[in-house]
């Protein structure tokens, strides 16, 4: 699909960081269409975000009984990525020079980023780590691995692949998304000697 095709379609910006702002701008945009059958585009241009919140937002989009495209411009990073596997791969899209990066979940304690390990540690691991630093890992792993089920469900890649793509920061361009299944289709820019149907993106 070209963007002029995608940009008739009703649109939406999540163009920050996916938060509970983000969430609930999101669910009442998709409220004004209701139950109808209508197409609409999500535009993502978001380095992530909070997951819980992005869960939301992607369980929203699963609900809309129309149909959802989602096209990232600029960057998609982090839980934005998770978010694109709320819709089918041929429904997923990036124009040519989006950056994406993908990591495991992390939690904040103290102004102290807590990466995740690949691999979970073991349950008594995570309560002793709790009660010593007063986080709640225990959680984090949990978010992690449900992270890990939604990036399998939306690329079909399998659980070793998804777990080294997460295992740390890791940056790439669209021809590697489309490549691992996070898009379906990058989107080439319309040739300059043609006049563009709509003069603006929005």
């Amino acid at each position: 699909m070209d963007m002029e095709s995608l940009m008739r379609f009703p649109r939406h910006l999540v163009g920050d960081e996916i938060n509970e702002y983000a969430y609930t701008e999101l669910v009442k945009w998709l409220g004004t269409y209701g139950y109808s059958q209508e197409e609409v585009v999500i535009v993502l241009n978001s380095g992530g975000g909070r997951i819980v919140h992005m869960l939301g937002m992607y369980d929203a989009i699963q609900i809309f009984p129309g149909t959802v495209h989602v096209l990232a411009l600029g960057h998609c990073m982090s839980a934005a990525v998770t978010l694109m596997m709320a819709t089918d791969r041929k429904r997923r899209y990036a124009g040519r020079n989006t950056r994406f990066m993908t990591h495991a979940v992390r939690q904040v304690q103290e102004e102290t980023v807590l990466p995740c390990s690949v691999e979970p540690p073991s349950e008594e691991a995570l309560k002793a780590y709790d009660q010593l630093t007063g986080a709640n890992m225990t959680e984090t792993y949990e978010l992690h691995e449900r992270q890990i089920q939604l990036l399998m469900q939306g690329t079909r890649l399998p659980e070793e692949t998804v777990r080294e793509l997460v295992g740390s920061d890791r940056f790439f361009w669209p021809e590697e998304a489309l490549r691992l299944g996070i898009i379906g289709e990058i989107i080439e820019p319309k040739s300059k000697d043609s006049p563009p149907e709509h003069p603006t993106l929005w």
